[in-house]
């Protein structure tokens, strides 16, 4: 059920507010403004509350909300519960509201009010966003007896608060304050400035969190999600800078910011990355999509307004009768480093924008294409983007140096910079100067010039920003807030010039997967790597507390069917070989000729002597089963064979049906493989390879004896022993010596203790399979025996786990929600612990539930990087990660053997989940996933932790990446001084409001 009006408290707020923000525009577009006004700050107020009752809702766990049963379990702690909130796409946008509300409360305190037409595109926008909020699920409602599915596995991490509420507060900010200039509303200033101070913190955790969690070394990857992130703030930077004589372009890139914002928010839920697969595209992203496309519009207006404006600026100071004519303030050295430097950033924001936006409309439209990420996102961007950082890293610097020294104080740095830059460019490409060794000598050559470059400038921001404060601690300068915002300023751009420097320094070590060593390190044994001794001391495997109702969370999906088709196959297949092969092994006690072959099988296989068999004659034939065609072709020629020292085996190969593949039955031959092989009658060279074969056909049967086993040749045929392989037979003395060969009795009679047996032998599927696990080479029938999932196959259980339709499909109400396993190791003596983990919900979804963890621990300036990767197991049919097969080990003893089964099938559709989407069919699918569930069946009922993969040893990557510390150093910094600045704007217009006005609010006109 879905519904959001007085079914659930969690949604009585939120509806409260949707419904005044529809009565605010209803009352607007008549006219009644004073009454729209204070109907506005009450549904704005509604929209910040209803998070209380929300959030509660998570809290208690109250699974009758939706979204409450799709993103939380009893196993989660009160932090994750809170951080479960937002971590679907409905809860998510309903933060984003409630956000945006709490921003638009701020400017309108800013502004003293809003007019009437800003007091419209605020209520719609708040309305569109609570409308896509509601779209996707935020206030769902469902059975209040069913249990939750828990959270994403990769947002069940400290991260999941600070990252999406930075991120989510820095879209709501940039979104009203750019809204806001584009409205005329000088003040949007702050309230963008604030935004931008989150978003940067955002960027930040978000880099943090990839960098600890992916378990690669990278903490950025031009990912589609954290390519829309940095495009909003690079919109925002560029729109903040859009001053002095380019101020009638910021309504223009203010609008093109408020874009950036619902073209972020449509990426991270259209499903285009392959990191952030967290939401599939639905109509409410379609909803945001448009919104980002109505806003370019209107951008593109103010642009042209802008533009225009501009041009009458210049033909008006060109036409002032002053002689030679100047550009008025386009002269000044400042100013045009100051164009230079918005320019760069304003091309840079327009580059991304576009690289997502074109590709996002595209597919939108049935197009299939992708934004650039990874190795292409990394030529395309990095390409682009480093001039326009050159050029950033001298006009930033330049401006500052201009403003606070002069015209020659810029020259002399200018030059300074080229030199220092031409001589490390130079020692770059002559290879002296080598920053990463593994990339090409362009990537050297950027990183190089932005290592230096970076550190120059923000250098000489940082001296002039000291400077200055000591300037008022000495009493030279004035106190005031202005002077603090000066500073404030200049530290910001030093910082994120360091951040440049800290990339260029980092990011190649960071990205790219050949600076790691893998390394094993058995357990209470130790190794070296990269300098770095590591040990691995103990481990433990845990099971979570608390579970996961999968029965009623689930979707119908491929995945679903796919495991119960598994099952079903199962159920047809297995099932049936196991009754057969029962029925075979009653039926063999009395089947003297099938006891006969099960004798000779297990009797003496190596015969030491040289046997020969009788005169007869034989026709001769080579045979290429390439063209069918005979190589040569002997007829009614006496010949016999001669066996010395060789081994004889029972062989067995089975018939198939000739439709279906399915296997029928078997037939059973006599093979030799003797040290020499010796063809009397025959006295011609041969090849034999994989393609043809030596077939002889005796007119009467010849007879060899092996000790108490007679075998009467009628026909056989002589091939390589090996696969793959050829064998050469030698012409001598009227006979040809072959070695390495094989010799199969197609037809004939095999004679033991008095007991004939006419070869071939037909076997019907039971008699095959009993013979194939009697002889050893049935190993997953055999263990299928040996399991208890034989007594489940043979009596019902199989069959009624997987019910009559998807509907009775045995899935677990009550699942386990996960497991830990805890690693105890040691890194230069230093104890340190990993702890992974596999969460069920994950790979019942597709989306996998192993996570991996990491050691990273400082030294120096750089980080040593620890991936702990999980034990392998291997088993019939594949390779699977031990923590599933432990968590499969435990599920045994909670749930009932149908419960066990339908999760083990789900399980195993999860791990195969690329493979199932690849397929071409569902039946190709449906025998996938059966043989992984039979293997996942198999390994977890014998799985004992002293012999587990772990008790063997750990594998781990190891790295190092240099300048990682001081990125998250100067990301933070560059974050909290844009935040204290925003404050300083606010509080500045605060201030001046108070003083200009009785303290009431008043109607406000831009």
């Amino acid at each position: 059920m879905s519904s959001m009006i007085g079914l659930h408290y969690a949604t009585i707020l939120p509806a409260i507010a949707y419904l005044l923000l529809a009565l605010t525009i209803l009352l607007l577009a008549v006219g009644r403004e004073a009454a729209a006004k204070r109907t506005f700050m009450v549904s704005l107020l509604l929209v910040v509350l209803g998070w209380i009752p929300y959030i509660a809702a998570f809290v208690s766990l109250d699974f009758s909300l939706d979204e409450v049963a799709r993103n939380a379990s009893n196993d989660l702690s009160l932090y994750l519960r809170i951080g479960a909130a937002w971590s679907g796409g409905g809860g998510s946008l309903y933060l984003f509201s409630a956000f945006l509300s709490l921003a638009i409360l701020l400017q309108t305190k800013l502004n003293k009010g809003l007019n009437r037409f800003a007091m419209m595109v605020f209520a719609l926008l708040v309305l569109a966003s609570m409308s896509t909020a509601i779209l996707m699920g935020a206030f769902g409602t469902g059975p209040v007896d069913r249990g939750g599915l828990g959270i994403n596995p990769l947002l069940k991490n400290y991260w999941v608060v600070p990252h999406p509420t930075s991120t989510f507060l820095g879209y709501s900010f940039i979104l009203v304050g750019s809204l806001a200039l584009a409205l005329g509303y000088k003040s949007g200033f702050s309230t963008q400035l604030l935004g931008l101070a989150f978003l940067t913190f955002g960027l930040v955790f978000g880099g943090m969190w990839s960098y600890e969690t992916f378990g690669w070394g990278g903490y950025w990857a031009w990912d589609p999600v954290e390519t829309s992130q940095l495009s909003v703030w690079l919109a925002a930077v560029a729109s903040i800078h859009m001053i002095g004589p380019l101020k009638d372009l910021r309504r223009g890139f203010a609008a093109y910011a408020a874009s950036s914002v619902f073209l972020a928010l449509y990426v991270t839920r259209s499903g285009v990355s392959p990191l952030h697969s967290f939401a599939a595209e639905s109509f409410a992203a379609v909803i945001l999509l448009a919104a980002s496309l109505i806003l370019m519009i209107v951008s593109i207006l103010l642009f042209s307004d802008g533009i225009g404006a501009l041009i009458d600026e210049l033909q008006s100071n060109l036409r002032q009768p002053t002689q030679p004519p100047r550009v008025t303030g386009f002269g000044k050295l400042s100013t045009m480093l100051l164009i230079i430097g918005s320019s760069s950033i304003a091309i840079a924001a327009l580059i991304v924008y576009s690289s997502l936006f074109t590709p996002s409309l595209l597919k939108l439209l049935g197009f299939n294409t992708q934004p650039p990420s990874f190795e292409q996102g990394v030529r395309f961007y990095n390409t682009l983007m480093m001039p326009l950082a050159l050029a950033s890293l001298y006009a930033v610097a330049g401006y500052y140096l201009s403003v606070w020294a002069g015209r020659k104080a810029v020259y002399a740095f200018f030059i300074t910079l080229t030199v220092a830059l031409s001589i490390i460019g130079l020692a770059t490409i002559r290879g002296t100067l080598v920053v990463s060794p593994l990339s090409d000598k362009a990537t050297n050559l950027a990183s190089a010039i932005l290592l230096a470059g970076g550190s120059i400038s923000s250098s000489t921001l940082l001296t002039m920003a000291l400077w200055k404060t000591y300037s008022v601690i000495r009493g030279r300068a004035a106190k005031g807030v202005y002077t603090l915002r000066i500073i404030l300023e200049k530290l910001v751009h030093a910082s994120m010039l360091m951040i440049l420097v800290s990339v260029a320094l980092s990011g190649s070590y960071a990205y790219n997967r050949g600076y790691a060593e893998e390394v094993f390190v058995p357990l209470g044994g130790e190794a070296n790597v990269m300098g770095v001794t590591i040990s691995y001391e103990g481990f433990d495997y845990e099971t979570h507390q608390g579970s996961i109702d999968l029965k009623n969370n689930l979707d119908e999906n491929i995945l679903l069917y796919t495991a119960r088709e598994a099952l079903k196959l199962i159920d047809e297949d297995i099932a049936s070989a196991v009754r057969e092969y029962r029925l075979a092994s009653i039926e063999s006690q009395s089947n003297q000729a099938i006891r006969t072959l099960l004798q000779a099988s297990t009797s003496i296989s190596e015969y030491i002597g040289v046997f020969d068999s009788t005169v007869g004659l034989a026709d001769l034939t080579v045979v290429d089963v390439r063209t069918g065609a005979n190589r040569l072709w002997i007829q009614d020629r006496e010949a016999s064979i001669q066996l010395v020292n060789t081994g004889l085996e029972v062989a067995v190969d089975p018939r198939l049906d000739s439709e279906t593949g399915r296997i029928e039955g078997g037939v059973v031959s006599i093979v030799f493989y003797p040290e020499k092989l010796v063809v009397h009658g025959l006295d011609s060279p041969l090849k034999l390879d994989s393609y043809s074969y030596l077939y002889i056909k005796f007119k009467e049967p010849v007879e060899i004896i092996l000790g108490n086993i007679t075998v009467k040749i009628g026909e056989a045929t002589v091939y390589p022993a090996e696969n793959n392989s050829s064998i050469e037979g030698v012409a001598a003395a009227g006979s040809t010596v072959f070695r390495g060969a094989a010799l199969k009795v197609t037809s004939g009679l095999i004679s033991l203790d008095s007991v004939d047996v006419e070869l071939p032998y037909q076997l019907d599927r039971g008699q095959f399979l009993y013979f194939m696990v009697y002889k050893g080479q049935a190993e997953v029938l055999a263990d299928v025996l040996s399991s208890s999932i034989s007594g489940l196959l043979e009596s019902g259980v199989v069959s009624r786990a997987t019910g009559e339709d998807i509907e009775s499909f045995k899935v677990p109400r009550k699942a386990p929600s996960g497991v830990s396993l805890r690693l105890y190791m040691a890194v230069d003596g230093e104890p340190v612990e990993a702890d992974l983990r596999f969460e069920a919900n994950g790979e019942a979804i597709g989306i996998h539930g192993l996570v991996i963890d990491t050691v990273i621990m400082r030294k120096g300036l750089s980080h040593v990087y620890i991936s702990v990767q999980a034990p392998m197991v291997k088993g019939h049919f594949g390779e699977y990660h031990e923590l599933m097969i432990y968590y499969l080990n435990k599920a045994m003893n909670t749930l009932s053997p149908e419960e066990y089964l339908a999760l083990a099938s789900i399980m195993a559709a999860g791990y195969n989940v690329a493979s199932i989407r690849s397929s071409p069919s569902i039946e190709r699918s449906a025998l996938l996933v059966e043989r992984a569930t039979l293997d996942l069946y198999l390994l977890s009922e014998g799985f004992h932790e002293e012999t587990s993969a772990a008790a063997n040893g750990i594998m781990l990557t190891v790295k190092i990446v240099p300048g990682t510390p001081i990125l998250w150093l100067t990301g933070l910094l560059a974050g909290t001084f844009l935040f204290f600045m925003s404050l300083l704007h606010i509080y500045t217009i605060l201030r001046k409001s108070a003083e200009w006005s009785s303290g009431t609010w008043a109607r406000a006109t831009p």
